[in-house]
């Protein structure tokens, strides 16, 4: 319902396919999210997001005066306006000169929703970093790294460090009738009752859920970046699928599987220029539960175990 409502047919999409369509989703209704979408061009990296104006706004370049604030002019930038900014062809944006004294701003903004600087701006907004890039499989595969062909400021481990989730557009198909058009369901949500839910959705935090069913997610002192990614990240998909909050425990830990996969993906990149050539979030998943006695006891979620199971509930290779 959700998919075929931003126009795509789920009739010959694999499981993992419907699942990074709905993650394009999350900005739209998690507030503060931060998402690197990087891969071919003709697979929608940018389309999902202008269907949503005036929401979002697309932007290809990283001025002071357009995304924070203009002090001659006097008017607030994007990130006070916007539900969403989304950076068109990242990969190709120049931060020379005045345009590089965004990056502290921009680092600040993506960690603690707040800028200092040319004025302080506090806000809601979500930023997705979007780009046409080939060869990433590649690049993950020989632990190289570097993302991007040349060097640029989209890649420094301090920058990576706050994405929320990195989606791997190679794993999507280009646009075609097949995807995009044939095989649509006629019963869809109206248009702009559905981008009013999404944008309204941002005013909850839907990771409480986790607590509530005596989730914990436990990470090293380093880990925080880690765990706040797999929250918001879970907190988007439920809003998505289950807006009522009634999920059950098995779709919920396959999404605490999504969210560590989309997240090890920055860790790959960031391991791989540290050197350390290993693709791992150190971060455990418990439960706490209660035995006959009424005490607690912690046991160990196995997320993976779930995820493989949803795959093959959809009958997918993948």
């Amino acid at each position: 319902l959700v998919l075929n409502t931003i126009g795509i047919s789920t009739k010959e999409l694999t499981f993992w396919e419907k699942i990074l369509f709905l993650v394009r989703l999350i900005p739209l209704c998690e507030a503060n999210y931060n998402l690197m979408e990087l891969g071919g061009n003709g697979i929608g990296k940018t389309k999902t997001y202008s269907m949503f104006s005036p929401e979002c706004e697309i932007v290809q370049e990283m001025l002071v005066t357009e995304i924070i604030y203009n002090r001659q002019s006097k008017e607030k930038g994007l990130l006070a306006t916007k539900d969403v900014i989304v950076f068109d062809e990242v990969n190709k944006i120049k931060l020379d000169g005045d345009k590089e004294k965004i990056i502290p701003q921009l680092l600040n903004f993506m960690s603690d929703g707040q800028t200092a600087a040319p004025r302080k701006v506090i806000s809601r907004a979500s930023l997705v970093f979007s780009g046409n890039v080939m060869g990433i499989q590649e690049r993950l595969e020989k632990n190289e790294k570097n993302i991007f062909d040349t060097p640029h400021k989209f890649e420094d481990n301090a920058f990576l460090d706050r994405i929320h989730f990195f989606l791997p557009a190679w794993g999507l198909r280009r646009y075609s009738r097949n995807i995009h058009g044939l095989g649509l369901s006629k019963d869809v949500f109206r248009f702009d009752y559905f981008s009013k839910a999404l944008s309204l959705l941002r005013e909850e935090d839907y990771s409480k859920i986790l607590d509530d069913r005596g989730y914990v997610i436990k990470g090293s002192s380093d880990s925080e970046r880690e765990v706040k990614a797999i929250r918001k990240t879970v907190s988007g998909l439920i809003k998505l699928t289950h807006p009522d909050k009634e999920i059950d425990d098995f779709t919920l830990g396959a999404y605490i599987a999504i969210a560590i996969k989309g997240r090890g993906l920055v860790n790959k990149f960031l391991n791989n220029k540290n050197k350390r050539n290993v693709n791992k979030i150190d971060i455990e998943i418990i439960r706490i539960d209660y035995n006959n006695k009424g005490e607690a006891e912690e046991i160990s979620v196995p997320v993976n175990e779930m995820l493989k199971h949803f795959i093959e509930l959809d009958h997918s290779d993948e």
